[in-house]
């Protein structure tokens, strides 16, 4: 094995344990961070009793009981009836796996699409960044709940309908997160260093090469988050 492929090796296997140290100094700034542990703990309860909704409660969410109508908080009714005499808390935790289930397809839609979309625009540029941002700016320019209704007028009423459209109503904003970072990758200094090190087997700042995003993963998972409330 020659000298300079050893160099290589050995560069790359530096690279690696300065990306497992990268992350495990996220995952310890997360731990520390109470805010964000009782994030999750709220959103985990909520999945919890979303899933375990069948459970944890024997009323049908959807089954009339109308002697029963606008009962107060009770052992038998933890949060009440409606005026129809449903349990309001069964129909909060079956809606919340429709809820849950519409955010986390429309955010997955959304990145599945948006982000080689943004990731080709921001690399080729030219003309086809040019296209592809006067369609996103379209999308822009329709209020995002007027748009959803729209696309379910045009694709018909359903669970099916109303998430796609609330995936493409949330689209634009992964469209450019993913344009602005990979302008802002050719600019790094880890990929002239990839470049010179011929670490990439092409163009380093290409979208899906590894150096060029590997670093870039937090912006996108960060905006996950109210992009899936905005969904809902």
């Amino acid at each position: 094995m020659s000298t300079s492929q050893t160099d290589l090796d050995r560069d790359e296997l530096v690279s690696e344990a300065r990306a497992g140290s990268a992350w495990a100094g996220r995952f310890r700034t997360f731990r520390n961070n109470k805010a964000a542990l009782l994030g999750v703990f709220i959103l985990t309860v909520f999945v919890f009793l979303a899933i375990a909704a069948p459970v944890l409660t024997r009323y049908n969410p959807t089954q009339q009981h109308l002697s029963q109508a606008f009962q107060p908080p009770s052992w038998q009714h933890w949060m009440g009836t409606d005026y129809l005499g449903r349990d309001n808390l069964a129909r909060i935790m079956y809606g919340g796996r429709y809820t849950l289930s519409i955010g986390l397809v429309a955010v997955a839609i959304a990145t599945l699409i948006g982000v080689p979309i943004g990731l080709i625009s921001g690399y080729f540029g030219g003309t086809t960044d040019m296209i592809i941002q006067r369609c996103t700016d379209i999308l822009l320019s329709f209020n995002a709940f007027l748009l959803a209704l729209v696309l379910v007028a045009a694709l018909g009423v359903g669970l099916d309908s109303v998430t796609i459209a609330a995936g493409i109503g949330v689209l634009p904003q992964f469209i450019r997160l993913a344009r602005s970072q990979a302008l802002s990758i050719r600019e790094e200094v880890y990929v002239e260093a990839a470049v010179a090190f011929d670490l990439a087997t092409r163009d380093p700042s290409a979208p899906g090469n590894p150096h060029a995003i590997g670093d870039r993963l937090a912006a996108l998972v960060s905006s996950t988050s109210p992009s899936a409330s905005r969904a809902v």
